[in-house]
Parts: structure tokens; sequence; C-alpha cells
């Protein structure tokens, strides 16, 4: 999309021709979006099932998903989309929701924090005060996603139901950065970064891209400075887009389709060293009911459960209600023999 061109809604309304006057140049941006809103995310992703945990534990530790450069997000159903908690408020509430309701959100949080908390993030903060309320469970545009394909898996299977296929998905968080950049550098939005430094939760470039409605649609990783306890037991990060009018899955499509663009143009021109010619930017791995209690088992053997990933009270009490629907947690718990492992 040309610099400058306003993505817009999905829809043209009715009669928009005349009525608004549309321009050659913004009904073709209309068709574009609507073509690409219509394309499902899992057709840039590799789709895989697997019905026990001897096939999947190894799969994570094989290439690619062994480098660091990937993050995964776990989803108790497969069905469900990529979306941010205030996109899914949005749909929920879709006679009622105004555009402006992050804009209320975050001002009515700063407004009252203080009430409850006694360290808050400074004015400029605004990917920490993010953070903060997705802490909290506020709504936010933060899709959340971890580094460990482990606590993604614990995730996607704590509270899905007997007969739930759910997924994990893998991206390569390194790649749609980079692509991110590129757009965002193409249209204008921000100077070509210099080194391996820039990052897009620097408060200066984070409040540039993110809290401006900039264009194109993309996605990017981002992560606080201060991380409290939970989000260090789960490896947290984030995936932002930087509008809300399109959603999550239009921003990150767009990466991906210019990404695998721009690496099919390029054939021409490669050396045998170089990058696939057709990389693997999204996994999405889907895990059948049958094999959840044996991964939730194994899980609790690399002590991966609700009272690691949300220390307190509060979280072995909620561990305690995963325990029970494990087959077989008489013997993983408490030995077969009636008596508790913490009296062993």
């Amino acid at each position: 999309m040309p610099s400058g061109e306003t993505e817009g809604s999905l829809t043209r309304p009715e009669g928009a021709e005349t009525s608004l006057n549309i321009t050659p140049e913004q009904d073709a941006a209309f068709r574009a979006i609507a073509e690409l809103n219509a394309v499902p995310l899992e057709s840039f992703a590799t789709v895989k099932r697997f019905e026990a945990a001897g096939d999947l534990f190894p799969f994570l530790l094989s290439h690619p998903l062994s480098s660091q450069r990937w993050a995964f997000r776990g989803q108790e159903n497969a069905a469900w989309g990529l979306k941010s908690s205030i996109e899914r408020l949005k749909e929920d509430y879709s006679n009622s929701f105004r555009m402006e309701a992050e804009e209320y959100v975050r001002k009515a949080f700063r407004r009252r924090a203080h009430h409850y908390i006694g360290y808050l993030p400074r004015e400029r903060e605004e990917l920490e005060w993010l953070a903060l309320m997705r802490h909290h469970d506020a709504p936010t545009r933060l899709l959340d996603w971890t580094k460990s394909p482990y606590v993604a898996m614990f995730f996607a299977l704590a509270k899905a139901g007997e007969d739930q296929t759910s997924a994990v998905w893998a991206i390569d968080i390194n790649a749609v950065k980079g692509e991110a950049v590129r757009l965002l550098v193409e249209n204008g939005v921000i100077h070509d970064p210099v080194g391996p430094d820039f990052s897009f939760s620097d408060p200066d470039v984070f409040n540039r891209v993110f809290l401006q409605d900039t264009n194109p649609s993309i996605v990017a990783p981002v992560q606080p400075l201060r991380m409290n306890e939970r989000a260090t037991s789960q490896q947290s990060l984030f995936l932002c887009p930087n509008t809300l009018s399109l959603g999550f899955e239009f921003g990150l499509k767009q990466v991906l389709r210019s990404d695998r663009d721009r690496v099919g143009a390029s054939r021409g021109e490669r050396k045998p060293e170089d990058e696939p010619s057709n990389p693997e930017r999204l996994f999405k791995l889907k895990i059948a009911p049958q094999a959840r209690s044996e991964v939730l088992r194994e899980l609790h053997r690399m002590n991966i459960n609700y009272a690691t990933l949300f220390p307190g009270l509060d979280g072995f009490a909620r561990s305690l209600g995963t325990s029970v629907t494990i087959s077989g947690f008489d013997q993983l718990f408490f030995g077969g023999a009636g008596v508790f492992d913490s009296l062993v």
C-alpha cells in the first residue's frame, strides 16, 4: 500500500462510490484489504497435528523450532483465531463497542491504579503501562506469547475440554520484526534503523509506531523493560498491532505476505548458503484431546504448572484443579498409595 494511504474500514459503505466520491486508488485499497482479510491465517502457516506427547516433544526440539528466534502461544481451542483481549471485546459487543474504548481504558487505569499499587511506570512509558494493564487483565491490544514452547503447551491444554483439540502457535519473531521494520521504513513511518539493537520496545519507537494509527498495518514483538515475577516465570513477551481497526491477524498476514513476496522475488539472486526460498515463519501445532493427560504429566515433571507459572497461593490452588483432571493423577501426585507427595 502506498505511503500515506489510509487502510480504513474492511468494507465499503453501500453506494460509497457516489456518496463519498471514492477515488480509484481508494477503491483498490478497499479491495486489497477485503481480499487479504478473507485469506485464512493458516494459509501462511505450516499446520501439523499431534496425537501423542512422544511425537510433539521431539518436534519442538528439532529444527527450526529449537532456535531462540521463535515465540509460542497456546490456545485451548484450535479453532480460535489470534485476537487481543480488546479485539475480543469488540467482537463480543459489536453493537455498543466504540473505537475510542482503548484510550478510555488506558486513561481510567492510569487515573486510579495508584490506589492499588505503589510502583507505577513513568508518563511516557506507554508499553510499561499496557503490560501492567495486561497483567491485571485490563483489555489491551497486546497479545501474550512466551519464549517457552512448554509454557505455551501448558496454557493450550490446562483448561481444554476432554474432546477439544488445542493448538500451539509458533512464530519467527526475528523475521516478523525485520519485515515490519522494512514495511514501516518504506512508508516513512520510521527512519532506517542502524544496527541490530533497534527495538520496537524503545519508548519513542513504540509511541510513534503503535499509538498513532500508522500505516501499513503490521504486528511486531515487544517486551517491557521491567518484568514482574509472573512474566519472568512464563518467559513472556507480546506481539502488538499498530492499529485496532483491522485486527491482529490482518496485520500479521500483511507482514507474512510481504516477507513471502520479498523472499520469492529474490530467488534468482540466491546463493546456496542463503536462507531457503520458502522459509517457514509460522507454525500451528494442533494437539489431539487424547494427548492432553500425557503432555500435562510430562510438563508437571518439568515443573510447569499453575503453581510455578502463577507464583502464590492462587496459582497453587488453580494447579489442584488441573491435577485432578489428568488421567493417572493419583499415581503422579499420590504415588498410588493414597499418601500425599508432600509427606514423602
